[in-house]
């Protein structure tokens, strides 16, 4: 509930307020769940990453039990992909088949793995401020819009 509160003198400032948590679902992330209008799932094609969305299903059902808070997905979103890798291919299907089974949408395109993209956040930069502006920056930066218009409505 802290981030409830501390969200709730701004949130008349700004249509969207975007909360990123760390892949945990601990107290931090249950708040933040409790504070939210919806949840954007982002998962990289891995294993262990896949294994989480079990916990954050557990997380969204003690929400509701417990708080009544029925908090609803707006997507999925593949995040790091390695198109040369079988496996994240394997897990690709997987999270179509989840999705699916759920009524969950996977919004926009997948997020290839590139160095690029680090280097630009960690200057402050946006996918649209690509120095070179490169098909791939210029591709990245609609994929972001288009989540995030699904993720609004």
């Amino acid at each position: 509930m802290s981030f409830a509160r501390a969200l709730k003198p701004v949130s008349s400032d700004y249509e969207h307020i975007l909360i990123d948590c760390r892949p945990a679902i601990d107290l931090v992330s249950r708040s933040a769940l409790y504070a939210a209008d919806n949840l954007l799932i982002v998962v990289n094609p891995e294993p262990d990453a896949v294994d989480g969305l079990n916990s954050i299903q557990t997380a969204l059902e003690d929400l509701a039990e417990y708080m009544d808070k029925v908090l609803p997905i707006a997507g999925i979103v593949i995040n790091k992909l390695d198109g040369r890798r079988n496996d994240h291919a394997e897990v690709i299907a997987y999270l179509k088949e989840y999705a699916s089974a759920d009524g969950i949408a996977l919004l926009g395109d997948p997020i290839i793995q590139k160095a690029d993209i680090s280097k630009l956040t960690n200057v402050g930069m946006g996918f649209d401020e690509h120095p070179a502006n490169p098909v791939w920056s210029r591709n990245l930066h609609n994929n972001f819009i288009s989540i995030l218009e699904k993720v609004a409505l």
